[in-house]
């Protein structure tokens, strides 16, 4: 599916800025026109400002501008951004923010552990069940739907973490920001978190995750020994054997 480019959404930022009030209140709609010396022209509030009419139609068949033709033969008319086109800049603002580079991940910051990682790629799954078809999951939607301040180094760790080993796949980004801005869950992701049908591979990362929580949250020293051998003796087994048991288990 074809995807808005930058400068796309910045001509979208300008004609949003330009148009819009503080207040709310829309303004007049904005003239342009094509002549073979100069190109397409817009004029703006306070300047005239050279575009490819390509781009304006792009903007116009995501629904971003209202595009209207005379009827001169000619590629001249009036356009608007739509309140479409106004919620995309938004979003576009809103996302940049949570984009700004945290000192918390270039010092550390929080754990990537799966206790901490596996709560975002659960949301991360739902989120996405949820949304439009086309549409990706963002850290601010993840940071949203947990009650987390937008910017939570948590949330910009994990979607570092789940993206580096398979279980998101990256769709924006912005240059020296660690991690994907948004993201969709692979088939691995919703093979852990979904009832969609597990591989032998996964299964047996299932497991594994779940004893290394259960080892994790059980104060009882003797009761961690026994699942730390259970949980050996599972790997020694071979992840094929393994994996082949588990699989028959889960499906009957």
């Amino acid at each position: 599916m074809a995807q808005i480019t930058g400068e796309q959404l910045d001509l979208l930022e300008k004609l949003v800025d330009d148009y819009w009030s503080d207040d709310g209140g829309a303004k007049e709609d904005f003239f342009f026109t094509t002549t073979f010396q100069a190109g397409t022209m817009i004029r703006l509030a306070d300047q005239t400002e050279e575009v490819a009419f390509g781009d304006l139609e792009e903007l116009a068949r995501f629904g971003l501008v209202a595009l209207s033709l005379n009827n001169s033969g000619r590629r001249e008319g009036t356009l608007r951004p739509t309140a479409d086109g106004k919620a995309k800049i938004e979003e576009r603002r809103q996302i940049a923010e949570v984009a700004k580079p945290d000192r918390a991940l270039s010092t550390g910051g929080p754990g990537v552990g799966w206790e901490a990682t596996q709560p975002i790629l659960q949301t991360i799954v739902e989120l996405y069940d949820q949304a439009d078809p086309g549409e990706d999951v963002s850290q601010m939607d993840v940071c949203k739907r947990l009650g987390k301040p937008e910017g939570d180094p948590g949330v910009s760790r994990a979607f570092e973490v789940l993206e580096r080993s398979g279980y998101v796949e990256k769709r924006w980004e912005i240059d020296n920001v660690p991690g994907p801005l948004t993201v969709a869950p692979t088939e691995k992701a919703l093979q852990m978190s979904s009832d969609w049908p597990t591989s032998g591979a996964v299964a047996l990362e299932k497991l594994l995750a779940i004893l290394d929580q259960r080892i994790a949250d059980t104060p009882d020293e003797e009761e961690k020994g026994k699942l730390r051998a259970f949980r050996d003796s599972v790997v020694d087994v071979g992840e094929n054997i393994a994996a082949e048991v588990l699989v028959k288990l889960m499906m009957g």
